[in-house]
């Protein structure tokens, strides 16, 4: 397996962080989720049927952890799909308020029909007690799709059918916790590498049984540099020095200082890490000058070390030689690399910030075998905002260019060196601690040097002669924008934006006091995207905006007939008749997102918008962007109008108001789909500054009351709050926009008007 392979392999399984912090148990406990069959008037014979299950936390509506999905099932007779199916996850955390969710998916055809959901059930994954997997128990099941769990906590949920099924407490052996993190959900069909897996056996991980382990070593190690090492580090501490003036407000720009750089090592087996990095100092060395240039603990002095160039090595401190433990004889295990830095403030050495420069992984089984090999390789890091092990972020200017803009296989400008010895020396399998207590490997200059590339004279000169082998290169980095769009359109929208590590324009920065030495942990990923639901609720326009709605020349929205659209209630919640709404006979939906007017709240610190722009996401259409909007002045205590510029940028003085966005839906299937969505679906719209190009927040705009009860058309005058949601906390609605939404019925097949399908048009 190549690194390729390896990093296909740790993005699938990589589970999503549970965004808050639980109540921690007296001991960590494994939970089995026995699936005997399911019984439903939806299912349908010879159609095949899978579960998929995942983690849903009730208090910040996030689906999290890693999702499980089983293999296909075909139906019997008498709508029964006999499944089988174990699922084993483990959990420090005791909270009722976390829940598993078992879904059964129907397959779908790729080139007709997508997949789609028969039924859902949940369970707390609090439990007191250990049980017999034979006390079986029927649940009910809930049509539908467990997303609505999200947008509304509070809908009527139906039984369609039940489900045969019991929920332990399961003892597992102390390696299965290592080789999976926590709150991944695995069953039967999964390969784990550290597990062996028994084909003769169908519950073969109700038992499992640990791999052999391969004894390895490495030593020789040593960080070679493409490009020169000074100017590459002024470039680092000249990123830190801005980032830390723009938090301190621009007065004053403080100077970093590199404190530290170091070097730490673990194993990972695609799923988690089952050795936790351990941590090597380096130190800076001179190639042609056969000497140590500095300590690890001082930086480089730029202006005497600038014609050097490329000839500064930093080599692991003492050449040790490092056991490798618990590489199970496996090839989709891995060794990762972790290059990182420390910086402290000139003028407050007690502020410390550690930052991740790079990362490599290499596969040593790549070929599958096990001979006793004896390996000398070049490996290269990468940086920038791919997902790495470590779940930090990563810096990006390590690489020459843009990731859009080159092969990554062009642009590595670092590399570790280093000797591999399969079978060096003798390890055992040892449970290893979690992240928080990793060790700081000992790397006294008496470490044994047996095998050394360097001699005793000269210990400072290194030879690392290229391996033949090319350089392991990484999947190119998958395009990620981050987009939100209703239910239907996304596999799990919370559950997707928590997998996106969005690329920083500036490099994060946390002060951490610490008396007398470096803080050793890398800053966590914090900065992730989050739907703030409650700080985006909606409301009716005030009656101050109905009047000026009234009063200036907006486009009028009219039905079939000249008349205006009937007013509803966006915060009503009043049942809809499903019947009622598929035996409509105005099968057209001409559906209108009217922006009228955006209200900027007032904050200290910040600079009023002049114009802005919006992207909509709505249903199966692809996102859209809208034309930048003029922001005009009105009257004291009114919100400003949003006006069209014509082609010079001014005001356009003979355009009406506002701005209108018109999505068509049309024909028998569409409207059924349609209806469905509108149940529980929300438009996604983000507000961006047209100069600054700035973020300045998204809002949803719920559709549940756009249904209309028969009439010929409904609207919505709805006031929607901006919220930044780049704010990993305490989120607050910085602006307010407001909307008119109106659903027109149209009925089907009246000439070329009728003819646009699953279009949208911008007026």
């Amino acid at each position: 397996m190549s690194v390729n392979d390896w990093y296909s392999l740790f993005l699938a399984n990589r589970p999503v962080e549970m965004k808050r912090s639980g109540s921690i148990g007296k001991k960590t406990s494994c939970y089995s989720m026995y699936i005997s069959k399911l019984k439903s008037a939806q299912v349908t014979e010879n159609l095949r049927y899978q579960i998929s299950a995942f983690l849903f936390d009730t208090k910040t509506s996030q689906m999290f952890g890693r999702q499980c999905r089983t293999e296909w099932k075909r139906a019997e007779r008498d709508s029964t799909c006999i499944f089988n199916e174990t699922l084993y996850f483990y959990s420090e955390i005791n909270d009722r308020d976390l829940l598993l969710i078992i879904e059964f998916v129907e397959e779908g055809n790729e080139h007709i029909s997508p997949a789609v959901s028969v039924g859902w059930f949940s369970t707390s994954v609090e439990k007191k007690r250990a049980v017999e997997i034979s006390e079986n128990r029927s649940v009910e099941i809930f049509g539908g799709t467990p997303k609505l769990l999200i947008f509304d906590k509070e809908a009527v949920l139906k039984p369609v059918g039940n489900v045969e099924c019991s929920y332990n407490i399961h003892e597992m052996p102390p390696f299965f916790f290592q080789t999976i993190p926590e709150f991944c959900i695995v069953c039967d069909k999964d390969l784990i590498p550290g597990i062996l897996k028994d084909c003769s056996d169908d519950e073969w991980l109700s038992t499992p049984k640990e791999m052999p382990t391969i004894p390895a070593a490495i030593d020789a190690i040593a960080i070679q540099f493409k490009n020169n090492v000074p100017e590459l580090e002024r470039q680092i501490t000249n990123d830190i020095e801005r980032e830390w003036a723009l938090k301190d407000g621009g007065n004053h720009k403080p100077k970093a200082v590199i404190m530290d750089r170091k070097l730490k090592i673990g194993v990972h087996n695609g799923y988690s890490y089952v050795t936790e990095p351990f941590t090597v100092d380096l130190e800076i060395i001179n190639a042609s000058s056969n000497g140590t240039l500095r300590s690890r603990k001082k930086p480089i002095d730029f202006g005497k070390s600038s014609n050097w160039g490329e000839q500064l090595v930093f080599q692991a401190t003492g050449n040790p030689r490092l056991a490798l433990r618990n590489l199970y004889a496996d090839p989709r295990m891995a060794i990762i690399f972790l290059l990182e830095y420390t910086f402290h403030r000139e003028d407050n050495q007690s502020l410390n910030q550690t930052i991740l420069i790079g990362w490599a992984a290499w596969t040593p089984f790549s070929d599958d075998t096990y001979t006793g090999k004896e390996v000398e390789t070049r490996v290269s890091f990468v940086g920038g905002p791919r997902p790495n092990p470590e779940g930090v972020l990563c810096y990006k200017n390590v690489l020459n260019q843009p990731d859009s803009l080159k092969p990554l296989s062009e642009k590595l400008e670092i590399f570790v060196d280093f000797k591999f010895y399969e079978n060096g020396r003798s390890v055992h399998n040892t449970p290893t601690p979690r992240r928080s207590d990793s060790a700081r490997v000992p790397t006294s200059r008496s470490t044994e040097n047996v095998h050394s590339s360097r001699s005793k004279g000269s210990r400072a000169q290194i030879e690392t002669p290229k391996s033949s082998v090319p350089p392991e290169r990484f999947p190119a980095l998958v395009d990620t924008g981050r987009s939100t769009s209703s239910i239907d359109e996304l596999k799990s929208i919370n559950e997707e934006l928590d997998r996106f590590i969005e690329e920083p324009t500036e490099i994060p920065i946390e002060e951490i006091v610490v008396a007398k030495k470096a803080v050793e942990e890398s800053l966590p990923l914090t900065s992730v995207y989050k739907i703030p639901f409650e700080d985006m609720r909606t409301s009716n326009f005030h009656r101050s905006v109905h009047s000026m709605f009234a009063r200036l020349n907006f486009v009028q929205l009219r039905d079939r007939n000249g008349e205006s659209p009937s007013t509803d209630d966006v915060t009503s919640k009043s049942l809809i008749d499903m019947r009622r709404e598929r035996l409509d006979r105005l099968d057209n939906a001409h559906i209108y997102f009217q922006f009228v007017a955006f209200k900027q709240l007032i904050s200290l610190d910040a600079v009023p918008s002049k114009k802005v722009f919006f992207t909509i996401n709505f249903y199966r259409f692809p996102e859209i962007t809208t034309e930048s909007m003029l922001l005009e002045t009105m009257e004291k205590g009114e919100p400003n109008l949003l006006k069209k510029l014509d082609k010079n940028g001014a005001e356009d003085e003979s355009a009406p108001p506002g701005f209108i966005a018109k999505y068509v839906i049309e024909g028998e299937e569409s409207k059924l789909d349609f209806l469905d969505f509108l149940a529980s679906g929300h438009s996604c719209i983000d507000v961006w500054d047209s100069d600054s190009l700035i973020h300045l927040g998204s809002t949803i705009v719920p559709l549940r009351n756009l249904y209309r009860r028969g009439r010929e058309a409904v609207q919505l005058f709805i006031q929607c709050p901006v919220v930044d949601t780049s704010l990993d906390a305490g989120s607050k609605a910085g602006s307010v926009l407001y909307l008119r939404v109106a659903n027109i019925g149209l009925p089907s097949g009246n000439g070329e008007l009728f003819e646009i399908k699953s279009k949208y048009l911008l007026n």
